[in-house]
């Protein structure tokens, strides 16, 4: 009898031995598939990846580009700045000048009305 009872054990080990390689079958095809679904995110991403650098250098480009202008404008700010303290010390300075020129004809003038008044000056018309 004893037999009898090796070849159950036998075929047991057997019934073992195919679900096993059924078991690994079928991990190796979920790793296959695994693997062609990682390949083709891969493949994905390097379009993406030359997409997304190329759009960011041309950002970081804009970047410079926008970082130039900036400063080109705060100094032409500081230039302008400069010719208007320029400018308002030559109204200051013509405002003097005119005060001068206003008082001088002023005297003038008031000296011309005290002439005609007293009689030393008078006006001629033809």
């Amino acid at each position: 009898m004893p037999p009898t009872n090796w070849e159950l054990v036998l075929d047991q080990i057997k019934t073992l031995g195919e679900s096993m390689t059924k078991g690994f079958d079928e991990v190796k095809g979920a790793m296959s598939k695994f693997d062609d679904r990682v390949r083709g995110i891969e493949k994905g991403e390097v379009g993406c990846q030359a997409v997304t650098f190329g759009r960011l250098g041309a950002a970081e480009k804009k970047l410079d580009e926008h970082t130039t202008d900036l400063k080109d404008l705060e100094e032409l700010i500081r230039v302008q700045a400069m010719v208007v303290n320029d400018l308002i010390t030559s109204q200051k300075q013509l405002k003097v000048i005119m005060n001068w020129v206003l008082g001088i004809i002023t005297a003038v003038i008031i000296a011309l009305v005290i002439m005609f008044a007293t009689g030393k000056a008078w006006v001629v018309f033809k």
